[in-house]
């Protein structure tokens, strides 16, 4: 017998800055097919493809520096993308199923930096907006629930702001970028609580960058079985786990592209 395990993968995150090659333009969502050996648990079969959808374009199903990506209860697919100034949704499939705008940025061009998404068993969408430095809850159809946060350094408030990570309970954790946290606040958009700094030590942020540098970090953000949290810091090329309280638990990798490192990529954003 086989066990059987079925995910999502989504290109790699990179910013966009003006006019890209379709190919990175272009959302690839592929499902992979892991099969684990019953003689051997340790053996795994190699990913196989199944599936892709999208080419640059501002038309339904069309992407424009797709980045983020999110899954509701319902396996619908959604999209953020960015030269758009759109969420996309759709099927696990592709088949598309709607959209709805979103703000401008002020630079003089269609654009809408978003760092993270999720979407909570309501299906309400929590985006963090990185160049307005604020988080925004909306509705399937594009109505704004409610929305937190300025530029700043105090509690609650945010310098481009990245991962997404709803918890359990309730709460909203955010990565701060700029200002290399980590923020925990209520579903409603309360501070709770902070934790983080610049600096190189576990629990810090991206101490081989200046301080205020968004390629510090923390940068995206997720969580596992046990509640426990993961951030990625692209400069030190290293993954932190901490728990829901920020207590910094592990830390791995480095800059190199031996298996387990994250060599650092040249990333050129706003």
């Amino acid at each position: 017998m086989t066990a059987t395990a079925v995910g999502l993968v989504k290109t790699r995150p990179t910013l966009p800055s003006g006019d890209r090659k379709a190919g990175r333009s272009a959302l690839l969502v592929a499902a992979i097919l892991v099969s684990v050996g019953a003689r051997d648990a340790c053996a795994v079969d190699a990913p196989r493809f199944i599936l892709a959808w999208g080419s640059k374009g501002d038309k339904p199903g069309e992407f424009y520096s797709p980045i983020s990506i999110s899954i509701n209860r319902q396996d619908e697919v959604y999209v953020t993308d960015l030269n758009n100034s759109r969420v996309q949704k759709f099927t696990s499939d592709g088949k598309y199923l709607g959209e709805f705008d979103l703000p401008l940025d002020a630079p003089p061009r269609k654009s809408c930096i978003l760092g993270g998404m999720a979407v909570d068993e309501r299906g309400l969408v929590y985006l963090s907006f990185m160049n307005q430095h604020k988080v925004a809850v909306y509705a399937d159809n594009g109505v704004v629930v409610r929305e937190w946060g300025q530029r700043g350094t105090a509690d609650g408030e945010f310098h481009q702001p990245g991962g997404i990570v709803l918890y359990p309970d309730g709460s909203v954790y955010v990565t701060d970028q700029c200002n290399h946290r980590v923020q925990k606040f209520t579903s409603d958009g309360k501070f709770v609580a902070k934790w983080g700094e610049h600096g190189s030590l576990p629990g810090q942020f991206g101490g081989a960058e200046p301080a205020g540098s968004r390629f510090a970090g923390p940068h995206f953000l997720s969580m596992d079985s046990q509640g426990r949290l993961y951030t990625t810091e692209g400069v030190m090329g290293r993954v932190q786990q901490f728990s829901a309280d920020g207590r910094a638990l592990l830390s791995w990798g480095n800059k190199t592209d031996e298996p387990g490192g994250f060599r650092r990529v040249s990333i050129r954003g706003p």
